[in-house]
Protein backbone atom coordinates (compact mmCIF):
# COMPACT_ATOMS: atom_id res chain seq x y z
CA UNK A 1 0.00 0.00 0.00
CA UNK A 2 2.86 2.46 1.35
CA UNK A 3 4.31 1.75 -2.61
CA UNK A 4 1.26 2.92 -4.66
CA UNK A 5 -0.17 5.55 -2.62
CA UNK A 6 2.27 8.77 -3.70
CA UNK A 7 1.37 7.25 -7.49
CA UNK A 8 -1.20 7.47 -10.15
CA UNK A 9 -1.88 4.23 -9.75
CA UNK A 10 0.39 1.24 -9.45
CA UNK A 11 3.00 0.19 -12.40
CA UNK A 12 5.49 -2.22 -13.14
CA UNK A 13 8.29 -0.16 -12.47
CA UNK A 14 6.65 1.42 -9.18
CA UNK A 15 9.79 3.66 -8.29
CA UNK A 16 8.82 3.33 -4.34
CA UNK A 17 8.84 -0.79 -4.56
CA UNK A 18 11.90 -2.52 -3.67
CA UNK A 19 12.79 -5.05 -5.78
CA UNK A 20 16.19 -6.07 -3.95
CA UNK A 21 18.25 -5.52 -1.09
CA UNK A 22 21.84 -4.72 -1.63
CA UNK A 23 24.41 -5.51 1.68
CA UNK A 24 25.28 -1.85 1.45
CA UNK A 25 22.36 -0.52 1.11
CA UNK A 26 20.06 -2.75 3.52
CA UNK A 27 20.37 -0.97 6.71
CA UNK A 28 19.37 2.46 5.36
CA UNK A 29 16.60 1.08 3.76
CA UNK A 30 15.45 -0.80 6.54
CA UNK A 31 15.16 1.84 8.62
CA UNK A 32 13.71 4.33 5.91
CA UNK A 33 10.53 1.84 5.63
CA UNK A 34 10.48 1.03 9.37
CA UNK A 35 10.41 4.93 9.49
CA UNK A 36 7.44 5.60 6.99
CA UNK A 37 5.43 2.32 8.83
CA UNK A 38 5.88 4.07 12.42
CA UNK A 39 4.43 7.29 11.09
CA UNK A 40 1.18 5.39 9.50
CA UNK A 41 1.33 3.73 12.64
CA UNK A 42 1.39 6.54 14.77
CA UNK A 43 -1.99 8.26 12.44
CA UNK A 44 -3.66 5.04 12.97
CA UNK A 45 -3.22 4.44 16.98
CA UNK A 46 -1.31 7.47 18.27
CA UNK A 47 1.31 5.45 19.43
CA UNK A 48 4.86 5.02 17.40
CA UNK A 49 6.08 8.38 17.22
CA UNK A 50 9.16 7.83 18.98
CA UNK A 51 10.28 5.02 16.92
CA UNK A 52 9.67 6.92 13.71
CA UNK A 53 11.95 9.47 14.87
CA UNK A 54 14.23 6.98 15.65
CA UNK A 55 14.05 5.25 12.23
CA UNK A 56 14.20 8.31 10.62
CA UNK A 57 17.19 9.92 12.81
CA UNK A 58 19.18 6.27 11.76
CA UNK A 59 18.43 6.25 8.40
CA UNK A 60 19.29 10.16 7.51
CA UNK A 61 22.74 9.53 9.27
CA UNK A 62 23.28 6.50 7.23
CA UNK A 63 22.27 7.73 4.45
CA UNK A 64 24.47 10.63 4.74
CA UNK A 65 27.23 8.46 5.19
CA UNK A 66 27.37 6.57 2.10
CA UNK A 67 26.35 9.62 0.33
CA UNK A 68 30.01 10.61 1.41
CA UNK A 69 31.95 7.78 0.81
CA UNK A 70 34.15 7.20 -2.52
CA UNK A 71 32.13 4.83 -3.58
CA UNK A 72 28.80 6.90 -3.99
CA UNK A 73 29.36 7.21 -7.35
CA UNK A 74 27.43 3.56 -8.06
CA UNK A 75 25.16 3.76 -5.90
CA UNK A 76 21.79 4.44 -7.63
CA UNK A 77 20.32 1.67 -4.59
CA UNK A 78 20.70 4.78 -2.69
CA UNK A 79 17.47 6.37 -4.25
CA UNK A 80 14.87 3.96 -2.95
CA UNK A 81 15.82 5.39 0.91
CA UNK A 82 15.87 9.15 -0.42
CA UNK A 83 12.45 8.65 -1.77
CA UNK A 84 10.92 7.00 1.18
CA UNK A 85 12.35 9.58 3.32
CA UNK A 86 10.55 11.99 0.86
CA UNK A 87 7.54 10.55 1.22
CA UNK A 88 7.48 10.28 4.95
CA UNK A 89 8.06 13.87 5.30
CA UNK A 90 5.24 14.74 3.14
CA UNK A 91 3.41 12.52 5.89
CA UNK A 92 4.13 14.85 8.28
CA UNK A 93 3.33 18.00 6.91
CA UNK A 94 3.52 20.69 3.37
CA UNK A 95 6.22 22.25 4.93
CA UNK A 96 9.73 20.52 5.28
CA UNK A 97 13.33 21.33 4.29
CA UNK A 98 12.74 19.90 0.84
CA UNK A 99 15.83 20.62 -1.03
CA UNK A 100 17.80 18.74 1.34
CA UNK A 101 16.12 15.63 0.08
CA UNK A 102 16.67 17.20 -3.47
CA UNK A 103 19.81 18.54 -3.14
CA UNK A 104 20.99 14.32 -1.54
CA UNK A 105 19.18 13.14 -4.47
CA UNK A 106 21.17 15.68 -6.73
CA UNK A 107 24.64 15.15 -5.78
CA UNK A 108 24.22 11.55 -6.00
CA UNK A 109 22.54 10.93 -9.64
CA UNK A 110 25.65 13.75 -10.73
CA UNK A 111 28.04 11.61 -9.25
CA UNK A 112 26.78 8.11 -10.84
CA UNK A 113 27.18 10.54 -14.02
CA UNK A 114 24.40 12.32 -15.32
CA UNK A 115 21.23 11.83 -16.92
CA UNK A 116 23.12 9.61 -19.49
CA UNK A 117 23.80 7.36 -16.63
CA UNK A 118 20.00 7.13 -16.33
CA UNK A 119 19.98 3.41 -17.95
CA UNK A 120 17.03 1.76 -16.20
CA UNK A 121 13.57 2.16 -16.41
CA UNK A 122 13.25 1.57 -12.52
CA UNK A 123 16.11 4.45 -12.27
CA UNK A 124 14.12 6.60 -14.84
CA UNK A 125 10.97 6.85 -12.87
CA UNK A 126 12.33 7.10 -9.45
CA UNK A 127 14.59 10.50 -11.50
CA UNK A 128 11.07 10.91 -12.73
CA UNK A 129 9.71 11.54 -9.21
CA UNK A 130 12.16 13.37 -7.91
CA UNK A 131 11.58 15.97 -10.64
CA UNK A 132 8.04 16.15 -10.28
CA UNK A 133 8.79 17.34 -6.60
CA UNK A 134 11.45 19.54 -7.44
CA UNK A 135 9.14 21.37 -9.88
CA UNK A 136 6.32 21.79 -8.22
CA UNK A 137 8.27 22.55 -5.28
CA UNK A 138 9.84 25.60 -7.34
CA UNK A 139 6.37 26.72 -8.49
CA UNK A 140 5.49 27.51 -5.59
CA UNK A 141 8.59 29.08 -4.16
CA UNK A 142 9.86 30.49 -7.61
CA UNK A 143 13.35 30.19 -6.41
CA UNK A 144 14.53 27.86 -8.76
CA UNK A 145 14.80 23.80 -9.42
CA UNK A 146 17.54 22.35 -7.79
CA UNK A 147 17.82 19.75 -10.52
CA UNK A 148 18.94 20.81 -14.04
CA UNK A 149 16.28 20.82 -17.20
CA UNK A 150 18.84 18.28 -19.37
CA UNK A 151 17.10 15.50 -16.48
CA UNK A 152 13.91 16.34 -17.67
CA UNK A 153 14.46 16.54 -21.23
CA UNK A 154 16.52 12.93 -21.07
CA UNK A 155 13.14 11.53 -19.45
CA UNK A 156 11.20 12.62 -22.21
CA UNK A 157 13.04 11.03 -24.13
CA UNK A 158 12.32 7.61 -22.49
CA UNK A 159 9.42 7.81 -21.57
CA UNK A 160 7.53 6.40 -23.99
CA UNK A 161 9.78 3.56 -24.45
CA UNK A 162 9.33 2.73 -20.61
CA UNK A 163 6.31 1.20 -18.87
CA UNK A 164 5.77 4.17 -16.66
CA UNK A 165 4.76 7.37 -17.53
CA UNK A 166 4.77 11.33 -15.84
CA UNK A 167 0.76 10.63 -15.54
CA UNK A 168 0.89 7.17 -14.03
CA UNK A 169 3.58 8.83 -11.45
CA UNK A 170 1.74 11.96 -10.60
CA UNK A 171 -1.39 12.51 -12.61
CA UNK A 172 0.82 15.08 -14.83
CA UNK A 173 0.91 14.52 -18.47
CA UNK A 174 4.40 14.58 -20.05
CA UNK A 175 3.51 17.51 -22.13
CA UNK A 176 2.02 20.03 -19.40
CA UNK A 177 4.82 18.60 -16.56
CA UNK A 178 7.39 20.32 -19.27
CA UNK A 179 5.05 23.48 -19.22
CA UNK A 180 5.24 23.26 -15.36
CA UNK A 181 8.99 23.11 -15.15
CA UNK A 182 10.07 25.87 -17.49
CA UNK A 183 7.58 28.21 -15.55
CA UNK A 184 9.53 27.02 -12.31
CA UNK A 185 12.55 28.70 -14.23
CA UNK A 186 10.74 31.48 -15.69
CA UNK A 187 9.03 32.40 -12.15
CA UNK A 188 12.97 32.77 -10.76
CA UNK A 189 13.78 35.18 -13.30
CA UNK A 190 10.79 36.45 -13.09
CA UNK A 191 11.58 37.28 -8.77
CA UNK A 192 15.08 37.97 -9.96
CA UNK A 193 14.07 40.72 -12.37
CA UNK A 194 11.29 42.47 -9.79
CA UNK A 195 14.31 42.31 -6.72
CA UNK A 196 16.28 44.40 -9.60
CA UNK A 197 15.30 48.30 -10.41
CA UNK A 198 17.05 48.68 -13.70
CA UNK A 199 16.41 44.69 -15.01
CA UNK A 200 13.26 43.89 -17.25
CA UNK A 201 11.87 40.65 -17.60
CA UNK A 202 10.78 39.69 -20.72
CA UNK A 203 7.99 37.77 -20.84
CA UNK A 204 8.40 36.29 -24.40
CA UNK A 205 8.81 32.71 -23.07
CA UNK A 206 5.55 32.69 -20.85
CA UNK A 207 3.64 33.80 -23.27
CA UNK A 208 4.36 31.05 -25.62
CA UNK A 209 4.17 28.43 -23.01
CA UNK A 210 0.68 29.69 -22.36
CA UNK A 211 -0.37 29.74 -26.26
CA UNK A 212 1.02 26.11 -25.94
CA UNK A 213 -1.44 25.30 -23.34
CA UNK A 214 -4.29 26.56 -24.81
CA UNK A 215 -3.58 24.57 -27.60
CA UNK A 216 -2.82 21.57 -25.75
CA UNK A 217 -4.28 18.45 -27.14
CA UNK A 218 -5.44 16.88 -24.31
CA UNK A 219 -5.15 13.08 -25.66
CA UNK A 220 -5.66 11.41 -22.08
CA UNK A 221 -9.34 9.84 -21.46
CA UNK A 222 -9.85 9.37 -25.55
CA UNK A 223 -11.88 7.05 -26.84
CA UNK A 224 -9.97 4.99 -29.10
CA UNK A 225 -10.68 2.44 -31.78
CA UNK A 226 -11.39 -0.64 -29.50
CA UNK A 227 -8.77 -3.60 -29.76
CA UNK A 228 -10.05 -7.58 -30.16
CA UNK A 229 -9.41 -8.22 -26.43
CA UNK A 230 -11.49 -5.04 -25.33
CA UNK A 231 -14.63 -6.07 -27.10
CA UNK A 232 -14.58 -9.32 -25.64
CA UNK A 233 -15.28 -7.15 -22.33
CA UNK A 234 -18.42 -7.18 -20.27
CA UNK A 235 -20.72 -3.96 -19.86
CA UNK A 236 -19.29 -3.52 -16.18
CA UNK A 237 -15.82 -3.68 -17.45
CA UNK A 238 -16.34 -1.08 -20.57
CA UNK A 239 -17.91 0.87 -17.74
CA UNK A 240 -15.04 0.98 -15.59
CA UNK A 241 -12.65 1.92 -18.35
CA UNK A 242 -14.88 4.61 -19.42
CA UNK A 243 -14.81 6.14 -16.14
CA UNK A 244 -11.20 5.93 -15.72
CA UNK A 245 -11.16 7.25 -19.14
CA UNK A 246 -12.67 10.27 -18.00
CA UNK A 247 -11.38 10.91 -14.92
CA UNK A 248 -7.89 10.95 -16.69
CA UNK A 249 -9.11 13.37 -19.01
CA UNK A 250 -10.55 15.55 -16.19
CA UNK A 251 -7.52 15.66 -14.77
CA UNK A 252 -5.36 16.54 -17.47
CA UNK A 253 -7.37 19.58 -18.15
CA UNK A 254 -7.45 20.70 -14.28
CA UNK A 255 -3.72 20.92 -14.65
CA UNK A 256 -3.86 22.52 -17.62
CA UNK A 257 -6.14 25.07 -16.01
CA UNK A 258 -4.42 24.97 -13.08
CA UNK A 259 -1.09 26.23 -14.90
CA UNK A 260 -3.19 28.86 -17.42
CA UNK A 261 -4.13 30.34 -13.91
CA UNK A 262 -0.76 30.24 -12.62
CA UNK A 263 0.56 32.16 -16.06
CA UNK A 264 -2.49 34.64 -14.85
CA UNK A 265 -1.36 35.30 -11.16
CA UNK A 266 2.04 35.85 -11.46
CA UNK A 267 2.96 36.73 -14.77
CA UNK A 268 0.41 38.78 -16.19
CA UNK A 269 -1.89 40.08 -13.26
CA UNK A 270 1.04 42.11 -11.08
CA UNK A 271 -0.54 39.74 -8.19
CA UNK A 272 -2.29 42.26 -6.90
CA UNK A 273 -5.40 42.75 -9.41
CA UNK A 274 -8.12 40.48 -9.98
CA UNK A 275 -8.65 39.91 -13.37
CA UNK A 276 -11.60 38.20 -15.02
CA UNK A 277 -9.66 35.40 -16.42
CA UNK A 278 -8.35 34.29 -12.86
CA UNK A 279 -12.28 33.82 -11.48
CA UNK A 280 -13.11 31.87 -14.88
CA UNK A 281 -9.77 29.59 -14.60
CA UNK A 282 -10.42 28.84 -11.14
CA UNK A 283 -13.80 27.66 -11.45
CA UNK A 284 -12.96 25.63 -14.46
CA UNK A 285 -9.67 24.23 -12.19
CA UNK A 286 -12.22 23.26 -9.37
CA UNK A 287 -15.33 21.79 -11.76
CA UNK A 288 -12.46 19.60 -13.48
CA UNK A 289 -11.49 18.23 -10.19
CA UNK A 290 -15.07 17.28 -9.19
CA UNK A 291 -15.80 15.84 -11.87
CA UNK A 292 -12.71 13.34 -10.63
CA UNK A 293 -14.08 9.90 -8.87
CA UNK A 294 -12.78 8.94 -5.37
CA UNK A 295 -14.19 5.82 -4.40
CA UNK A 296 -12.36 3.86 -6.88
CA UNK A 297 -9.52 5.76 -8.47
CA UNK A 298 -6.46 7.58 -6.67
CA UNK A 299 -6.56 10.43 -9.54
CA UNK A 300 -8.07 13.15 -8.32
CA UNK A 301 -5.54 12.82 -5.33
CA UNK A 302 -2.99 13.87 -7.40
CA UNK A 303 -4.53 17.24 -7.79
CA UNK A 304 -3.75 18.93 -4.58
CA UNK A 305 -1.50 21.72 -6.37
CA UNK A 306 -4.27 22.82 -8.53
CA UNK A 307 -6.47 22.72 -5.73
CA UNK A 308 -4.27 25.06 -3.77
CA UNK A 309 -3.90 27.36 -6.80
CA UNK A 310 -7.47 27.87 -7.47
CA UNK A 311 -8.88 27.87 -4.10
CA UNK A 312 -6.64 30.78 -3.02
CA UNK A 313 -8.62 32.61 -5.96
CA UNK A 314 -12.14 31.80 -5.03
CA UNK A 315 -14.53 34.23 -2.97
CA UNK A 316 -17.23 31.80 -3.46
CA UNK A 317 -18.21 30.32 -0.02
CA UNK A 318 -19.41 26.65 -1.82
CA UNK A 319 -16.11 26.39 -3.84
CA UNK A 320 -13.96 27.23 -1.10
CA UNK A 321 -16.01 24.15 0.94
CA UNK A 322 -15.60 21.58 -1.45
CA UNK A 323 -11.48 22.69 -1.29
CA UNK A 324 -11.42 21.99 2.37
CA UNK A 325 -13.42 19.04 2.00
CA UNK A 326 -11.23 17.45 -0.55
CA UNK A 327 -8.28 18.14 1.77
CA UNK A 328 -10.25 16.92 4.62
CA UNK A 329 -10.70 13.70 2.09
CA UNK A 330 -7.71 12.67 0.82
CA UNK A 331 -5.81 14.01 4.44
CA UNK A 332 -7.27 11.45 6.25
CA UNK A 333 -7.52 8.76 3.22
CA UNK A 334 -3.51 8.93 2.11
CA UNK A 335 -2.36 9.78 5.59
CA UNK A 336 -0.46 12.67 4.38
CA UNK A 337 -0.49 15.67 6.85
CA UNK A 338 0.40 17.51 3.49
CA UNK A 339 -2.97 17.55 2.39
CA UNK A 340 -4.24 18.83 6.25
CA UNK A 341 -1.55 21.60 5.73
CA UNK A 342 -3.54 23.28 2.71
CA UNK A 343 -6.52 24.86 4.60
CA UNK A 344 -4.78 26.70 7.21
CA UNK A 345 -2.64 28.67 4.71
CA UNK A 346 -6.00 28.84 2.34
CA UNK A 347 -7.51 30.52 5.60
CA UNK A 348 -5.23 32.98 6.12
CA UNK A 349 -4.87 33.69 2.47
CA UNK A 350 -8.56 34.20 2.57
CA UNK A 351 -8.65 36.45 5.17
CA UNK A 352 -5.99 38.33 4.17
CA UNK A 353 -6.73 38.73 1.24
CA UNK A 354 -3.27 39.02 -0.28
CA UNK A 355 -2.21 37.02 -3.42
CA UNK A 356 -1.08 33.15 -2.43
CA UNK A 357 2.90 34.30 -3.05
CA UNK A 358 3.07 37.05 -0.42
CA UNK A 359 1.67 34.76 2.09
CA UNK A 360 3.39 31.89 1.03
CA UNK A 361 6.75 33.56 1.10
CA UNK A 362 5.71 34.73 5.00
CA UNK A 363 5.55 31.73 6.02
CA UNK A 364 8.86 30.52 4.55
CA UNK A 365 11.65 30.30 7.06
CA UNK A 366 15.11 31.76 6.40
CA UNK A 367 17.92 29.65 6.86
CA UNK A 368 19.60 30.47 10.54
CA UNK A 369 22.82 32.03 9.43
CA UNK A 370 26.11 30.43 9.77
CA UNK A 371 24.24 26.89 10.83
CA UNK A 372 23.83 26.11 7.08
CA UNK A 373 20.48 24.23 7.47
CA UNK A 374 18.07 24.40 4.41
CA UNK A 375 15.19 26.97 4.37
CA UNK A 376 11.71 25.42 5.52
CA UNK A 377 9.07 25.32 1.82
CA UNK A 378 5.68 24.54 1.34
CA UNK A 379 5.64 21.40 -0.80
CA UNK A 380 2.10 20.40 -2.62
CA UNK A 381 3.11 18.33 -5.42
Amino acid sequence: EFCVLPLTSDIPVNPFRCQRQLPQGSHILFHSILALCCQHLKGLTGSWSAEAEEHRRKAVQLLEGALQSKQANNQFHLLEPILILFTLDCALSAAGTWTTHLNRAHSLLQACGGPSALTTPRVRSQVGMLLWWDATLALISRQGTVMHRSYLEFLVRWEKQDEWSFFDLTGCPRDLFAHLFFLAELARQSEIAMSMEWLSFNVTPVMDIEQQLIQWQNDEGSFPRPTEQERDFSDSEMEKQDHEQRDRYHCAEAWRCALLLYVERVFKSGRIKRQPAINRLSRRTLDHIRCCRRSSSQIQKQLLLPIFLAGSETSDEEMRGFVKEYCSYWGDKSRYNMFHSVPALLDEIWATKKWWGAVIDSRTKSPTPGLGKAPEQLLFG
